[in-house]
Formats: C-alpha cells, structure tokens, sequence
C-alpha cells in the first residue's frame, strides 16, 4: 500500500488472490420444514446490491460475504463487533460505547480518515479519528436488529464507494417497506451473568400496506442490556463496594420507513433511524490475588531538576544515606500493603469508569424512477452523532462542576480516581478527577446514480456524489497535579509547569482555572465531489469484462489548538505549535478492471484489479523547542 496522503491511493491488484476464488457467503436456512428438517437456500437465493445493481451472491465477482437478519439471529451475532467471528478478513478494535474501528484484510489507521467503509442503506457511517479523544474515536453502527442483510466487500472499494474504502465495505441494508403485505417479529430473552447482574433485550418490527400498491411503512424498536460482572471496591475502606457489576452496557435503537408509490415507476422512501448506545466503563478484568502481601520499592528524587511533562517522568537518584540526606533530595519511603482478603473473584480496586456513550441520528430520502431501459436514484441523507467519554454528560455534570462540588478537604473519594497501582494508603490519594472529551459531528450527502435495466450484453451505472461534513472534538484533563507531583517527586509546581518567555528562558507555568492540566479542540470539515463509472460487457453469456472509475476532489479543512501548563503554554499561538490550521485538496482517481467466467449457476472464476483513497488529515507540529 502506498502512502496514505490525502488522496491516499492504494493500489491493491487482487488478480492472484482472486483467480479461482468462489465467491463466499454464508449460505442462510430456511425455515423449518413440517417434517422439522432444515433445508439450505442455494447461494443464487440471496440477492445483493453490492455493485450498485441488484445481483444473486453467486454472480457478483467480489470478495463478499452476505448474512441475513436470520443468518445472525441463528449464529448468536449481536454487535457488529461479532461479525469477525464468521466474516474472513474481518477485525474489529476500540469498540466502546457504541463506536468502534473496522479494518478488512490488515488495512487500518488508528487516526484520520477509516480505512473501511461503514453504510447504512447508502448513507455512509464512516467518522474520522481525532487527535486526544482516543475512547470516543471510532465508527457508530447500527444495532443488529430488523436488518435484510449485511454485506462485507473485501478489498478496495473506490470506484463504487469513494473514500475511506480502502480495505472494503461493510453495508448494513434495512427491509424495505411493503405495499402488498403485513409482516413483523419481536424477539425477547432474558440471561442471567454468574457472579453478575441480569441481562435482557426485546425488539419488535411491523411492516405493511396504509395503502395498496401506494403507501407502506415499517417501524422497528429494540433495546438490550448486557449484564455486568465485575465490582468495583475500595481499597481505602476495607474494600467497601463502590459500584456493582459495573462493567455493564446498554443498547436502544429505533428506526421508521415510509414508502410512496404515485405510480408503477416511481417510488419516494423517507427513513430515520436513531441509536444510543451507553458503555458503563466499568473494570475489564479483576486484578491482585487474595491474601498476597506487595510493597512498593524506595526512591529518592533530586527535586533540583525540573520536568515538562504530567505526570513527571523524572529518573530516580541513588539514595543517600539518611543521615547525609541533603535537602533538595525527595526521599519516598518504601511501603507495604495488603492483604486484601476481600478482593476475590470478579472484584476490582480499579476506581474510576471509563464511561463511553454514542447517539446517532440518520435520515435519508430516496426518489426512484425506472425508464424502459434504465433508472434513476437519488439518495439525499443527514447524520449526526456525538460520542461522549467519562460520564460528562451522561451524569449531568461537566468536569468543572464536579471538580467544584469536591470538599475542601478533598476526601470524596467517590468522586474523585485514584488511578494506577499501587497508589494506595498510607499513601494520601493520587489525586485524578476527569479525562473528559466528546467527539461529534453532521453532515449531509447526495448521490445520484443511474443504471442499465435491460438485457442486453452491455450493463453499467453512472453517477454523482457530493458530501459536507462538519466535526468538532475536545477533551481536557483535569486534576490536582500539584498534589501529585508533590506527593510522588516533591516537586514544586514552578519545577514542573514550564515553558519558555519571549527570551528564551526557562519559566513556571501556572495551573489553568478549575484545574484543567491540558485541553485540546479541533475544528474539522471534509468536503468531497466525484463522478464515477462502471461498464460491464457480457460474451457468451458468461464472460464478463469490467472496466470503472472515479474522479473525486477531496479537501480537509483544519483547525486546532492546544494548549494548558502540560502543553508548555496556556496561551496558543502558531510559533508554540499551540495553534494549528490550515487546508488541503486534491483529486485522486479510483479505477477497477475486472474479468469474471460464470462456470456454472453457483460458482465462478474471476480476476479484479481496484484502488481505493482515504483523506489525509493532521500532523501534530514539531515543538519548537525541547526543554
């Protein structure tokens, strides 16, 4: 893979890897026979849309696997996360709170745009990574529930899906209204977690006609709660329970369709679809054997040096003898703890959560019109999500409210995080309160897209594409880093804030107000117009040739600034590197050739050649002088 600029083009030949692929797809079930027996679908049973024109599985020459709501109702798969139980190639990383990273054979970035694509219907989900906000960075997906299918792309997809396809697609397809029959489900079920709290969840789905052969609707509801496990405990208090079963999360979706037929060639689909799904954050994993006795090693620090960073990362001295001890040296004693006898299975002296919570709104309008030999699509959609870290919403206080609601005394220690091990008594309290940070953003996309309807040796599509998203991305760490340096270092605070005045010298810096350390936030829009092609020749009714492309013109529009005592400076400027801004653009080209021979009705051989692009994004500056 080549470099990963702004237009990023990979070029990726598939020809080898694909040469007398079969095309692979989880071969769904029927229902059950009345002798009880179940009776596969043959491949030609399921139809997708993954070229942009409606196709059995077994003639379309990708790389795809297809599962229907069924399918992964039968298999047990309940996130989107689950599918790389069962889709090749498939990973799925950082999933928290609704949002996670999907990469498609090893193509991945941990920052910018993604390198897979993500779709609801044709609205794409895709969400660029930010800087700082690593919890809340990641792509929201729609719960698993009331789905037609799902359909997994492998290899780049720029031609058809422009950027951030360059592993593949994943396409989540919702049913369609009907306007001749009735239909719906609901499920429930109930599970109870070993050690753990109760589990649940319930959808229902209704679909039908309001008017014949005119009007139709389908509405969906689903909600799951997944049972936690593992307790938080308090060290501080004889392991006093803090918060049960807190490594819990909750899922709620609901979406409606609406769909008008004014005549045999014309339909108009209106649909919304809202998702919020909530992360408790609480421990991953219990830690510490019971009734095991630790201490912590002596160090001596030499409180004459100074440090830029938070915590200090300042290299311990040799320890004088005490009676030699000069005053600039910090002497931390060694101290023992334990047991913990009250520690045990599936308990935990982690004390703060790691609250994650994603909202997603998607709408969209689509006008379909069929001529005698081709139709038209357009495909208006808005999104908007946020995705929100540490509980700063989600407990109704944002961190400066709950650093001012701390007594005095500093001795809630339900509020505030004593974060690491082993800081524990007789130690006072590393004091932490919040890494608190949102990740947001709208937009809205079109696409009109024309296709062959006929029969002849000759198929293709055609279309247009424009899209404008806007993001916008924050966090800030806040604490009494006075404290903790103190405690930890014995540094003062004028040894630890520094930074540089206008000559070049060394100088403190102080704490910003409310006891923010560092913050961060970034102003974000990506803006992206394409036209694109694909030209299908069929030769004896089985030889396929492909040929396709896409124009687009990408740009990125930036805007950040950092700054706070941590950074070096509490006033951002471009000199500092606080302040960081700027634009790009260019126009990557996607081309694909391909060259398929149906051999009998369920398989092929083929060979594809694509490309695939992802938009560049920012490099955090130099900084301009190292302490």
């Amino acid at each position: 893979m080549s470099r990963l600029g702004l237009s990023g083009a990979a070029f990726i030949g598939t020809a080898l890897a694909n040469m007398l692929a079969i095309s692979p797809v989880l071969a769904q079930e029927s229902d059950v026979s009345e002798r009880g027996e179940r009776e596969t679908l043959g491949l030609e049973d399921i139809v997708v849309t993954a070229t942009r024109r409606s196709d059995t599985v077994n003639r379309v020459p990708l790389s795809i696997t297809a599962v229907t709501q069924e399918g992964l109702d039968r298999q047990g798969l309940q996130s989107p996360s689950d599918l790389q139980r069962t889709v090749p190639a498939l990973t799925v990383s950082g999933q928290a709170g609704g949002v996670q990273n999907f990469s498609i054979r090893g193509i991945v970035a941990t920052s910018g745009a993604a390198t897979t694509g993500l779709y609801l219907d044709d609205t794409p989900l895709q969400r660029r990574n930010s800087a700082g906000v690593q919890q809340n960075n990641g792509t929201p997906a729609p719960t698993l529930f009331d789905l037609d299918r799902i359909e997994v792309l492998r290899g780049p997809q720029g031609t058809l899906y422009g950027g951030s396809s360059q592993g593949g697609t994943i396409r989540f397809i919702t049913p369609t209204p009907s306007l001749t029959e009735f239909s719906g489900r609901a499920m429930v079920q109930a599970s109870t977690v070993m050690d753990g709290g109760i589990g649940y969840e319930g959808g229902v789905a209704l679909g039908g006609p309001l008017v014949e052969d005119r009007l139709g609707v389908r509405i969906s509801a689903f909600h799951r709660n997944v049972a936690g496990f593992i307790d938080m405990v308090d060290p501080y208090n004889n392991g006093a329970l803090l918060n049960k079963n807190a490594n819990g999360r909750t899922e709620t979706s609901a979406r409606g369709s609406l769909l008008f037929a004014p005549s045999q060639d014309t339909s108009i689909t209106a649909s919304y679809f809202f998702s919020y799904q909530y992360d408790e954050g609480g421990p991953r994993g219990y830690n510490l054997p019971v009734n095991e006795k630790y201490a912590t090693a002596e160090y001596c620090f030499d409180t004459r040096r100074t440090a830029s960073s938070v915590p200090s990362a300042i290299t311990p001295v040799a320890c004088p003898a005490r009676d030699e001890q000069p005053d600039y040296i910090y002497r931390r004693e060694r101290v023992e703890y334990g047991p913990f006898p009250y520690l045990g299975k599936y308990k935990s002296i982690d004390r703060r959560k790691n609250e994650v919570g994603t909202t997603l709104h998607v709408g969209s309008l689509t006008v379909d019109h069929s001529f005698d030999t081709f139709s038209v699509k357009s495909i208006t959609s808005f999104i908007s999500d946020k995705t929100v870290g540490d509980g700063t919403e989600m407990n109704q206080l944002t961190a400066q409210q709950r650093l001012e609601n701390v007594p005095a005394d500093q001795t809630n220690r339900n509020l505030w995080a004593s974060t690491g091990f082993p800081l524990f008594s007789p130690w006072p309290d590393y004091y932490v309160l919040v890494d608190d940070g949102y990740n947001k953003r709208h937009g809205f996309m079109q696409e009109l897209r024309l296709a062959s309807t006929n029969d002849g040796p000759f198929s293709w599509v055609v279309g247009a594409y424009a899209s404008k998203i806007k993001a916008s991305s924050e966090y800030f760490y806040i604490g009494d880093i006075e404290r903790q340096v103190a405690l930890l270092f014995g540094m003062k605070p004028e040894q630890r804030y520094t930074g540089f005045d206008e000559n070049g010298n060394r100088v403190g810096i102080p704490a910003l107000p409310n006891g923010i350390v560092t913050t961060r936030l970034q102003h974000l829009t990506d803006k992206e117009i394409a036209g694109f092609g694909e030209l299908n020749y069929l030769l004896f009714d089985k030889l396929k040739f492909t040929v396709g492309a896409r124009i687009s013109q990408v740009s990125f529009d930036y805007d950040q600034k950092f700054y706070g005592p941590a950074s070096g400076w509490n006033v951002p400027t471009v000199q500092n590197g606080g302040i960081v801004g700027g634009s790009v653009k260019e126009s990557p080209i996607t081309p694909k050739f391909g060259v398929q021979y149906q051999m009998t009705p369920g398989s092929m051989i083929y060979a594809s050649a694509s490309k695939g692009f992802r938009a560049g994004g920012v490099n955090p500056p130099y900084s301009p002088k190292v302490s």
